[in-house]
């Protein structure tokens, strides 16, 4: 009941904060699909794009946070805690995280996911061993503003569930905390991608073969994330 009460508190706060940060030009509302199961799939070169999302999408979003994020701070706990949030623990298979989403799934609901794993690809290798990130180490916006490949756990989850994928992308997000010390309002263009899916895989591939069929359906992904952005900003996806 608590939660029900402070979620559109939240999303009243959030919408004048961005509106004040942020000029957001959004394209391709024609392709939303109404009714789920769906996973949201985009690009992550900032924290933005999560509120972003929530405001802009006609869904109640479900999300994956790093288990560890929640743990550092008591302000991103109180801001996770009137939305959907599934905690999960990066550099495992956290089977507590599936079944969490594979339910939100099988109730015919909406997850995001950010196929890429995080914002800073030099901290890929330390995330995949599990070893946890303070907020202020690495990159908190990915200033290339260039696509990275996808980690399998996207992949994974669209396999199984079979729900339909639907893309969208983000640029500018990028730009909003240097923006921010400037006192300078940011342009960000968010693109929404027309649906795809549901993608399959060979039950009877294991190991290695069954890894590099879900990198590949993980690149299939990312190559839709990357038809919605300029040539130069798609990164191995060009």
């Amino acid at each position: 009941m608590l939660r029900a009460i402070l979620r559109p508190i939240f999303l009243f706060l959030a919408r004048l904060v961005m509106k004040a940060l942020i000029k957001v030009e959004v394209t391709g509302k024609e392709n939303l699909r109404h009714g789920g199961p769906l996973i949201i799939v985009s690009n992550h070169f900032s924290w933005f794009e999560v509120p972003l999302l929530v405001m802009h999408l006609p869904y109640k979003i479900t999300f994956f946070a790093a288990a560890e994020l929640a743990g550092q701070s008591k302000l991103l706990r109180m801001l996770f805690y009137p939305f959907d949030v599934i905690p999960v623990h990066r550099g495992q298979v956290d089977r507590t995280a599936l079944r969490r989403a594979q339910q939100v799934l099988d109730e015919g609901r909406v997850l995001m996911i950010f196929p890429e794993g995080g914002i800073d690809p030099d901290l890929r290798e330390t995330t995949a061993l599990g070893q946890p990130v303070a907020m202020d180490e690495g990159q908190n916006s990915r200033l290339s503003a260039e696509l990275i490949s996808a980690r399998p756990g996207a992949a994974f989850l669209a396999t199984r569930s079979q729900a339909y994928i639907q893309p969208v992308s983000f640029l500018g997000t990028e730009l909003v905390l240097g923006n921010m010390s400037q006192r300078r309002r940011t342009p960000v263009k968010m693109g929404i991608g027309p649906v795809f899916g549901p993608l399959t895989s060979d039950p009877a591939l294991k190991g290695a073969a069954r890894r590099e069929q879900l990198d590949h359906l993980g690149d299939v992904m990312m190559t839709h994330i990357a038809a919605l952005l300029p040539a130069e900003n798609r990164g191995p996806y060009a």
